[in-house]
């Protein structure tokens, strides 16, 4: 990684101050260094528990159905074409079709949907998911890291893995930056004689701000999104968010609970307000309403 040739440079500006006897400014480069470590550390262990919650999620047993009964097999070891029985409040052990049974599935897990979802025999069914209330015989189709839940936990792998744009920038041109300021820091000593000025240069050009930059901004934007529910598969996309200015969603639940109020009524041309409720009263008459707004 370009971003050791910026660490290489951190170590030699420490060394120098320490052999000078600049004892502050060594430890204070020391310091920095070992915050960026610590926040680096951060971003790889909340991306480790993000998996591991993912990784909770996948079901370790499921009840294989053979010609000679029911027998629970790891769900690790089943293969495409198997049949599963799921019974009410167990969780789904691969993705398939359901073969035969009828249920209401909670997807929450893997599509977001706030609500179950009712499922019948054609219907395909993910892993991860909860059948609530019937009986379920499911068809294999996917097992492991093939199902959507096993692709799930790799975009996690692949966004802890992924740098934004300006640490790409700034990681190329470390290689540069590292030997232009030690040539600088040897000229300035070939022409002063002044060991402390040289000192100065490597420690005023150390990139501890630099090698911070990067990690900070990169745990702060993940971890603000995570709070929000908001999986970032890459954290370069961010760069591009700054340039939308507009976005859609595709379905109710995901920003409303979905319960729906009546906010205004418009009469037919020719048809008063007054007339309208009454309607309503008279199909309804023990409801009390407040009238609408007009």
């Amino acid at each position: 990684m370009k971003s050791s040739h910026m660490h290489e440079l951190v170590a030699i500006a420490f060394l120098a101050s320490f052999v000078s006897g600049k004892y502050f400014e060594a430890a204070s480069v020391a310091f920095f260094m070992l915050v960026a470590m610590f926040i680096e550390d951060r971003t790889a262990v909340g991306a480790r528990k993000s998996i591991e919650s993912l990784i909770r999620l996948s079901p370790t047993h499921a009840n294989l159905k053979t010609p000679d009964g029911m027998v629970r097999r790891d769900a690790k070891d089943l293969q495409p074409d198997d049949v599963v029985v799921v019974r009410p409040g167990d969780m789904i052990p691969c993705d398939g079709v359901i073969a035969t049974g009828q249920s209401t599935v909670n997807q929450a897990s893997i599509t977001g949907e706030s609500l179950p979802v009712d499922m019948a025999p054609g219907h395909e069914v993910f892993s991860g998911t909860i059948n609530l209330t019937g009986v379920l015989e499911i068809k294999v189709t996917r097992t492991g890291r093939d199902t959507t839940l096993g692709k799930v936990q790799d975009l996690i792998l692949q966004a802890s893995e992924s740098r934004p744009m300006v640490v790409k920038m700034l990681e190329t041109y470390a290689s540069y930056y590292s030997p232009v300021v030690l040539m600088g820091a040897g000229i300035l000593f070939f022409f002063t004689k002044d060991m402390n000025r040289a000192i100065s240069l490597l420690l005023i050009a150390c990139p501890c701000a630099i090698i911070l930059a990067g990690p900070t901004a990169m745990i702060a934007a993940i971890s603000a999104a995570s709070r929000l529910g908001v999986l970032i598969k890459n954290v370069t996309d961010l760069d591009i968010a700054r340039r939308i200015n507009a976005i859609v969603f595709d379905k109710t639940g995901t920003l409303t609970h979905g319960n729906l109020i009546v906010e205004r009524l418009i009469p037919a041309h020719g048809v008063a307000p007054a007339t309208c409720c009454a309607w309503q009263l008279r199909c309804r008459p023990t409801l009390i309403i407040q009238p609408p707004r007009l």
